[in-house]
């Protein structure tokens, strides 16, 4: 113990601890620490020390404006070797952080890697989840107002509230819609079917009929043909002024919801050409078109389109196909081995395996029909264990998609909630004009500037631009230490610095007597455009000159560690010529 306390003493002897002020925290560490990662942010900083741009000489400290509870995770990386992070962190933070400080993300240990690599599957998850079912103001630039104000209205009910009253109408159509589809099948809403031909009576012969007479068939009331049809002339006309307005047609015709509309409406108008081409036909070829009347029913799906809950389901449904398909593999293959057990235990039972995948099934589902069971002891005991099965098959992939289900639901509800300044963000841009500006004669000089430039005074035209005062002004945004420090030393290259001074004086020194125009303003936003081409410039080769100081120095250390060996050597050469001298004497 006492031999190990004596290494950590030499090993700190000439080791210097340093102060490193992490967004206002103070951290204090041994140099040697920050260099057991070769390549790293703070491995350059143990070897520049106080040339580091980081340093505050006053305070004798190194400051960075990053995150302090992750700069803790990362220092104690320094430390023991292992990164480890902080359950409150989320994953996008703990990935810039560990690019600014020049980590790879596959240095976090695996126990905390699935909370690292999650934030990751949720953003593209709900990502992809906006993206379907996003704002649908995706017209077009050259789209008329009106078009896209129709456009609007047919598809965001929440656009205004004329948008949310036709989506009502549209609904409660959609309701009795199927309400008369429904309700035509029963005899009451029906009537007995008669034909327009008639014969003559031959044999007058007084029949008596005993029993009620009994309608073979019947046709709906006329009262709910008009409503049908009536249904139907509205989808007609919103499925073509939706087409009409469409941003794209293509894009049209390639959503569910628009071919289930189109689909639905053909059984209608195939009836509608079938009465006026042979009025009260019994035909069994049209008779088998009337059939396909039951596609309306497809025309609940309208709702899944004002109603999110819905649509989230399907996308869920769509998101979880993989869930789905094991549960499924996993039914099939319990089905198909109770089946066949229950057949060979009880064969006066079940005749047959198909008969027993129908038992199987209603038992692992835990539906129990109870038209087939087993009747004996060893039917009782494969009946318990396939219950036992369907149980455990469905309580492992169930929880996945509902699981799912309530991310994109949450998600979607907090959408709702979120400002609508934040759901569309606006990019503004600015064009510059060859006019004179005219400003109020009370207005301060500071707002004087068309590109929001702040300036403490409106240069006038043909004035040499203050490149002091310009420097000292801090720029916005989230720029790290090294950038400041990099457009703060841009004025020592006074060279490139005049050069584009110049440049813009002699354009403004033509019009010394016009007033400020947007075109100096311009010129001024040229300037500082150049000046961060020149900061980067400059910062590409301070990179290069550190980088070309650590070759050096790693070539010095190299040098001194071969003329190391080559003394050795020529020690342990000269030894032995010592000692055989001494023997001779």
């Amino acid at each position: 113990m006492a031999l190990d306390k004596k290494k950590r003493e030499n090993k700190r002897f000439g080791d210097k601890r340093i102060t490193l002020n992490i967004g206002g925290h103070r951290h204090e560490t041994w140099l040697s620490t920050l260099k057991t990662i070769p390549g790293s942010r703070l491995y350059h900083l143990a070897n520049m020390q106080e040339a580091d741009e980081s340093y505050d000489p006053v305070n004798k400290e190194y400051f960075f404006d990053r995150h302090p509870i992750a700069f803790a995770t990362i220092l104690q990386y320094y430390r023991v070797g292992e990164l480890h992070m902080d359950q409150t962190l989320c994953g996008n933070v703990m990935d810039d952080e560990l690019d600014y400080w020049g980590l790879n993300e596959t240095d976090i240990e695996t126990c905390c890697w699935s909370h690292y690599y999650s934030y990751r599957e949720h953003k593209n998850t709900l990502d992809a989840l906006d993206e379907n079912f996003g704002p649908n103001d995706v017209c077009p630039e050259h789209f008329s107002p009106m078009r896209r104000m129709l456009w609007q209205f047919l598809e965001d009910p929440q656009s205004s509230r004329a948008a949310k009253a036709y989506a009502v109408i549209s609904m409660a159509f959609v309701g009795i819609s199927i309400l008369v589809f429904v309700l035509e099948t029963h005899p009451f809403f029906q009537q007995p079917s008669t034909s327009n031909s008639t014969s003559l009576l031959v044999d007058y012969t007084q029949c008596v009929c005993l029993e009620e007479p009994k309608f073979v068939e019947g046709v709906p009331l006329q009262v709910m043909t008009i409503i049908d049809y009536v249904c139907v002339g509205f989808f007609t006309i919103e499925l073509l002024a939706r087409f009409l307005v469409a941003p794209s047609k293509l894009a049209f015709w390639k959503e569910v919801l628009n071919l289930i509309d189109l689909i639905c409406l053909i059984p209608n108008y195939i009836d509608i050409i079938r009465e006026i081409v042979e009025p009260g036909s019994t035909n069994s070829a049209l008779k088998f078109l009337v059939v396909f009347r039951i596609i309306r029913i497809l025309r609940v799906f309208k709702l899944m389109k004002h109603y999110g809950a819905f649509k989230i389901l399907v996308y869920t449904i769509k998101v979880s196909a993989k869930e789905l398909l094991l549960m499924v593999i996993f039914l099939f293959t319990g089905v198909l081995i109770f089946a066949s057990i229950i057949y060979y235990a009880e064969p006066s039972n079940f005749k047959n395996i198909p008969i027993g995948f129908w038992w199987a099934l209603v038992t692992m589902t835990t539906v129990g029909y109870g038209d087939k069971f087993p009747k004996e002891a060893l039917g009782y005991f494969i009946g318990c264990a396939c219950v036992l099965c369907g149980v455990l098959t469905i309580a492992f992939t169930v929880p996945i998609v509902v699981n799912n289900f309530s991310l994109y639901y949450s998600h979607a509800q907090s959408r709702l909630q979120m400002p609508q300044a934040k759901k569309k963000k606006a990019w503004c841009s600015v064009d510059p004009v060859d006019h004179t500006v005219e400003f109020e004669p009370d207005s301060k000089p500071e707002f004087r500037n068309n590109l929001n430039i702040y300036a403490n005074k409106v240069p006038a035209a043909g004035k040499e631009i203050n490149f002091e005062e310009s420097r000292s002004r801090r720029p916005s945004g989230r720029t790290s230490t090294a950038a400041l420090k990099s457009t703060e030393s841009l004025t020592d290259n006074t060279a490139i610095l005049q050069d584009l001074q110049e440049e813009l004086s002699d354009e403004a020194s033509s019009s010394s007597a016009v007033p400020v125009t947007d075109k100096v303003e311009v010129e001024t936003h040229k300037l500082m455009s150049g000046l961060k081409n020149v900061s980067q410039r400059l910062m590409d080769e301070r990179r290069r000159q550190v980088d070309l100081i650590h070759k050096r120095r790693e070539e010095r250390k190299q040098q001194r560690n071969e003329e190391k060996v080559v003394i050795t050597d020529e020690q342990n050469q000269s030894s032995p010529r010592d000692n055989s001298t001494e023997e001779k004497e």
